[in-house]
């Protein structure tokens, strides 16, 4: 009797393939999702302290004004009694208090200077982290579109994927589907799935294809509308006995965008 190792090495080779995908995103969604909200929450806290900045750079401005109406009245008084005789004494603190009013304009000048420095700077890096958040949501949001997609529901693990997202004409689309409980054991029952078109507001369903862990599937007959896209998802999950334990508004946000036409 002949062994058909040859067989058995691709069904493992596949079975493998579809495990690694699975992992790959959900490695993707752990790294790159805080990266995301950890970009988010750098921005909104550099526009609070830009935000403060600006309110203490106004004030000092404000006081900066205040200084500059107070010099220039001193110094206007200054000069009117340095051409009239008048007391060595009211001189001398005329003097005085126009020497510390322009040391007190020249330092706050000197912290308004560096707040607008600093402010530049934490505007600068605000810009910085701000293109990199676009590009790391772009990035992200590539991958939401490739031709799989994974989420968990009710201690399952369930990876949709397809072998292409662009049709020509009215071909069966056809993937696989794996769903595994929790502590990594094959899921028994059925799915089926449903190619839903937002334009139409309608979609089909598919036949009801047996899951022992995981399994192919060909959708025949999906694109009932005509050209347009498309959004395949789990249309419902049941187990061995036949009660649904996926329901259909459970796993709508998770889908694969078809092209067809």
């Amino acid at each position: 009797m002949r062994v058909k190792t040859p067989r058995l090495s691709i069904i493992f080779l596949i079975v493998t393939l579809i495990v690694g995908i699975a992992i790959g995103y959900k490695v993707n969604d752990v790294i790159t999702s805080p990266k995301i909200r950890s970009l988010r929450e750098g921005i909104e806290d550099k526009d609070d302290q830009i935000t403060a900045m600006r309110i203490t750079i106004d004030r000092l401005e404000e006081n900066v004004t205040g200084l500059m109406v107070s010099l220039t009245d001193l110094t206007e008084l200054y000069d009117d009694l340095a051409e009239n005789t008048v007391p060595k004494s009211q001189h001398d603190a005329l003097a005085a208090e126009h020497l510390e009013l322009t040391e007190d304009h020249n330092a706050l000048e000197a912290q308004a200077s560096s707040l607008r420095s600093i402010n530049e700077d934490l505007t600068e890096e605000n810009q910085n982290l701000s293109e990199e958040y676009e590009e790391l949501l772009a990035k992200y949001s590539e991958i939401r579109v490739l031709s799989w997609t994974y989420f968990e529901a009710h201690s399952l693990r369930i990876n949709l994927t397809t072998t292409t997202t662009t049709y020509n004409k009215n071909k069966p689309i056809m993937g696989s589907i794996s769903i595994y409980h929790e502590n990594n054991q094959p899921f028994n029952g059925t799915i089926r799935l449903m190619l839903w078109s937002n334009y139409y507001s309608s979609g089909t369903t598919s036949d009801k294809f047996s899951v022992h862990g995981q399994a192919d599937y060909s959708f025949s007959y999906p694109f009932l509308q005509g050209p347009g896209t498309y959004y395949l998802r789990v249309s419902e999950i049941r187990d061995a006995g036949g009660f649904t334990v996926v329901t259909y508004n459970e796993a709508r946000e998770y889908s694969i965008k078809i092209t067809m036409g």
